[in-house]
């Protein structure tokens, strides 16, 4: 139970009672109706009250105690075990090479260690303002291909990830805020209640995209999970970029290949023709000597 609400809970409890107790004392029933009575309370009456109300006060404060005890630590082994999940998880992905392959092993990795709706990344276009989904994990249903994301300051570029990108920074936000208006419907449909979406610094200062998580819970993001997912996003980042970077110098090991064969194949043509006319000179010389 919500220590908040069994705590008011309980507050409540004694309030009731304590006013309960007051109106029997100042009304008596007789003959099916209420009248009042005058109500003078001993001294001794009043000191049991007192005490009694003291007693309820404290109870109700050591249950508050105790829940918040029990919450603090069910929320530190959590963290514990996400954290250390996490940790698994990204030193096998920077073993992976292949972007494709990256994209979507980021997604998989924190879907599978955080109870989210789904998730989603998104990698900035080259030549506009566009976010492309490139990769997604969880109850998507359509979503990413019904919706359209920038990181412009545009109504499309004012949402989470938009904003993300542009201020690098981390946005959490809920369906219902005025800046997710263009993807509310979309998203309440399918689940979700809050969205957060954590950049992909790389460099320092240079952002690839975003990492965008949707829960069904309005209180998902704590700060200790906000932490996680941009300690998690940063490793991300770092792996997609030297992935991009090993495919860059897989493709220019393979040009530069292909060029010198290429020159290679030219040079044998070339020995070919220069034996060919040497050939034909000989062959004229003893044709000459000959005659």
């Amino acid at each position: 139970m919500n220590t908040g609400k069994l705590t008011t809970g309980v507050l409540l409890g004694i309030a009731a009672f304590w006013l309960l107790d007051a109106a029997m004392d100042a009304f008596i029933f007789q003959e099916g109706t209420f009248r009042t009575q005058v109500f003078s309370p001993t001294w001794h009456e009043v000191v049991m009250r007192s005490i009694m109300f003291v007693l309820l006060v404290i109870a109700a404060y050591a249950i508050l105690m105790r829940n918040r005890e029990k919450n603090a630590k069910t929320a530190l082994h959590v963290y514990s075990k996400e954290l250390v999940a996490l940790a698994g998880a990204s030193n096998d992905l920077m073993l992976i090479t292949n972007q494709r392959d990256i994209f979507q092993e980021i997604c998989n990795i924190i879907y599978s260690v955080f109870d989210l709706k789904m998730v989603w990344l998104g990698i900035i276009s080259e030549d506009s303002h566009e976010v492309n989904p490139v990769a997604h994990c969880g109850d998507e249903d359509g979503y990413l291909s019904s919706i359209r994301v920038t990181w412009d300051d545009s109504p499309l570029g004012r949402g989470p990830t938009g904003t993300a990108i542009r201020t690098k920074k981390s946005i959490m936000t809920t369906v219902w805020d005025p800046s997710f208006a263009p993807w509310s419907e979309q998203a309440r449909t399918r689940g979700y209640v809050t969205s957060l979406a954590v950049p992909l610094i790389y460099a320092r200062d240079k952002c690839l995209g975003s990492l965008n998580f949707y829960s069904g819970e309005t209180g998902y993001f704590t700060p200790d999970r906000i932490k996680l997912f941009q300690l998690f996003a940063n490793q991300a980042a770092v792996a997609v970029e030297n992935a991009r970077l090993v495919e860059w110098l897989e493709e220019t090991v393979q040009e530069r290949t292909k060029t010198l064969e290429n020159t290679n194949k030219k040079l044998q043509l070339a020995n070919r023709e220069l034996v060919l006319r040497r050939d034909e000179a000989d062959a004229a010389s003893r044709s000459k000597t000959d005659f």
